[in-house]
Order: structure tokens, then sequence, then C-alpha cells
């Protein structure tokens, strides 16, 4: 009972806190939107996350590109290992990158040439002999 009582009285509290002021305010109640330079955000999006991500990521697919022809050369147990490992930094670093799909990036389908699940076997066999993506 006693338990009831003082969930009430602190929600009530909470609640009466939680109110807004009676007062008048000097803006008549009107929120002030927030001025920000959308053009400045987006330099500092591509400037600062967006081609820094792409560049880290090219270097994870150039690592990962070396492992496996390590692998290939000279297939052991600690080469699949390496291998493994560049192959997660990898995957973790496209990631990053997955959800910037604007630009050439979108011009280009990048998104749909990456991470596919499940595969076509005869699709992906084709392209090893092709060569191409």
């Amino acid at each position: 009972m006693y338990k009831k009582l003082a969930l009430l009285l602190f929600i009530s509290l909470l609640l009466v806190r939680c109110g807004g002021s009676d007062e008048d305010s000097s803006n008549d109640g009107e929120v002030t939107p927030v001025a920000y330079d959308r053009a400045k955000m987006l330099v500092h999006w591509a400037d600062k996350i967006i081609i820094p991500a792409h560049t880290a990521f090219k270097q994870t697919l150039t690592n990962l590109d070396n492992s496996t022809k390590t692998f290939v050369s000279s297939p052991d147990q600690s080469n699949l290992d390496d291998l493994r490992s560049k192959w997660l930094v990898s995957y973790k670093s496209w990631q990053h990158i997955e959800m910037f799909d604007i630009g050439k990036s979108e011009e280009i389908y990048f998104k749909s040439k990456m991470n596919v699940y499940p595969i076509d076997k005869s699709w992906l066999d084709n392209n090893i002999e092709t060569g191409s993506l």
C-alpha cells in the first residue's frame, strides 16, 4: 500500500515539475529555429566522414586482396586465419560506408555489387571466368 502511495506521489511531483511555466516568455511561446548552414554540414560530412571511410575501405580491400593471393599461393592454416581476419576488417569497414549511397556510388550501383546474399553460384563462376563484376 505504501509503495503504491509513494509511486503516486513521485509521479505527481514529476508531472508538476515537468509542466510548463505560467510566466509569459519574451517570444510568446514560439520556438526559435536553430540556424545552421546545410552546405557547411554536407562539406563536413564529405571531408571528415565519407571520403576517409572510403579511403579506409579501399585499403582494407587491398589488404584482403593481398591476403587472398598469399592464401592461394600457400594454403595453410596461418594464411587462412590471416585471410579471415582481413575479411572481417574489410566487412566492418564496408558497414561504415554502406549508408552513403550517394553520388558516384549511387550511379554505379555500388551497394548492389557488395554484401549480396545469397550468392548465385553460376553468376559467380561466370564473373570469375570473365573477370567482370
